[in-house]
């Protein structure tokens, strides 16, 4: 792998900015077109090819091959490396917890926002969303949406779902969890087809 560090402060804040870091994305390791490369990241043409003029400013991507047509020709993109390595140092974060932090503010408001979007078409004049507070069936302390104080949320249209919990795991069975988890994302990641999700999964060990 041909793996690139970064040392230029205007490079190290695009790659480190998680939306601007996206649009690197259908050329990293691979050649693409501007159209191609929209298709995949589901934006419009226009906006990528400001993006890409952008990367291409920046070094980080290159035209490989022209392809001749009648009228204008189609140029050809990839990165310029396999792999960009930020350091910290080049960042305006002073930790990595805050670094991880910004990076998942975007993804995290986008997945409630989705979440949101189905939910409240659920909402009547007489049933409103609220916060309920229960011991579930199996006698846990529980904090789940609610329509009204005694409906804890139904299923809602479209296969959305979304819920924390701390469990309890021995070493090996946290390692066992942790291949399924992986397992399950590379089952679906690679699909094209149907209606866009976004899917979130993590496991990490309670810090008390």
């Amino acid at each position: 792998m041909n793996s690139l560090q970064v040392e230029n402060p205007m490079v190290a804040a695009f790659l480190m900015d998680p939306i601007k870091r996206e649009r690197i994305r259908p050329f990293l390791g691979q050649e693409n077109t501007v159209k191609g490369a929209a298709e995949e990241l589901g934006i419009s043409i226009s906006l990528m090819h400001h993006h890409t003029k952008r990367m291409l400013d920046l070094g980080l991507i290159q035209v490989v091959r022209e392809v001749p047509r009648a009228g204008k020709a189609i140029f050809w993109y990839a990165s310029v490396a396999d792999a960009f390595y930020v350091p910290f140092s080049l960042t305006p974060f002073e930790t990595m917890q805050a670094a991880y932090l910004k990076g998942e503010k975007p993804w995290q408001e986008r997945f409630i926002e989705g979440l949101l979007k189905v939910a409240l078409h659920l909402e009547t004049p007489e049933k409103t969303w609220g916060v309920l507070i229960r011991r579930d069936h199996h006698g846990d302390f529980d904090v789940t949406s609610s329509i009204g104080p005694d409906q804890e949320a139904p299923d809602l249209p479209g296969a959305q779902w979304s819920n924390w919990t701390e469990i309890h795991l021995t070493p090996d069975e946290a390692l066992a969890l942790r291949m399924e988890l992986q397992n399950l994302w590379l089952r679906y990641r690679g699909k094209k087809n149907g209606q866009r999700y976004l899917l979130r999964l993590g496991l990490a060990k309670t810090v008390d």
